[in-house]
């Protein structure tokens, strides 16, 4: 079978087993994540065993993340309370930025003398390795009435944790394939991307805000619009005005959002 298709199969029947799991979770009392990753993992499983015709079909991660990490993240930022988290945006850019890269360089850095790798290898692994995904624990605060300004900044701190490290792994992975640059051209280049980044998705997600009255309200055509929006600035830039696509996003959703207030 052609990849395309292949493509189109698997997400289409992952869109419906996804929409078949949510009352399954409510069911069972169960956060919806958990009950997605325990299922993930089955499918993992039985992929490998079992559906040997789907295992030939390996796609990237660029095409992985492309496809499904505009409309996840997008959706995650619209849910999040914008006036709260203009109120706390110091303590979670703190979080989602500067942890991020004492984790990265404090992985790195542990592991360069006990490995055969170079320094900017250890510290590319510390980038993959430093962020972890709150998703089940946000489900489990919104369960249990967890305070407001906690939920807020957990989830403020998952839209651009991701984003940091990302970029952060973007610079080191061009400084060891160009092998060329020193620690400054590295500053530079995380903040390039994700400072440029916020400025495009805020500026993507404000035009938005002035197209959708001319929608008039149009159930349909809105999030069309808004949904489209997210893959076109995560395309754009990422591979044509070289900043983060992934805080782009979560940029463009705050800056959509801003409409309600």
């Amino acid at each position: 079978m052609p990849d395309i298709l292949m493509m189109v199969l698997g997400v289409t029947a992952l869109f419906g087993l996804v929409s078949l799991l949510l009352p399954l979770a409510e069911r069972l009392s169960m956060p919806y994540a958990v009950l997605l990753a325990l299922v993930g993992i089955g499918l993992g499983v039985l992929a490998s065993s079992t559906l040997a015709g789907f295992t030939e079909y390996e796609p990237g991660a660029e095409t992985l993340l492309a496809v499904f990490l505009p409309p996840l993240l997008f959706e995650a930022a619209l849910t999040v309370d914008v006036r709260q988290l203009g109120d706390e945006i110091g303590p979670v850019l703190l979080l989602a930025v500067v942890g991020v890269v004492v984790c990265t360089f404090t992985a790195g850095l542990a592991l360069w003398p006990i490995s055969q790798m170079g320094l900017l290898a250890c510290i590319a692994l510390g980038a993959i390795i430093a962020t972890t995904d709150p998703v089940a624990v946000v489900g489990i605060f919104r369960a249990v009435g967890a305070p407001r300004r906690l939920s807020t900044l957990v989830e403020g701190e998952s839209l651009f944790n991701d984003a940091a490290a990302i970029a952060i792994f973007s610079v080191v992975l061009t400084m060891l394939v160009k092998n060329e640059g020193g620690v400054l051209t590295g500053v530079l280049g995380f903040l390039r991307q994700f400072i440029g980044g916020l400025v495009v998705g805020y500026l993507a997600g404000a035009f938005t805000m002035r197209v959708i009255p001319v929608l008039r309200g149009n159930r349909l055509a809105e999030p069309t619009l808004t949904i489209g929006m997210a893959y076109i600035v995560y395309v754009v830039c990422d591979h044509y005005l070289g900043v983060s696509g992934i805080v782009a996003v979560a940029a463009a959703a705050i800056g959509n959002f801003m409409r309600y207030l």
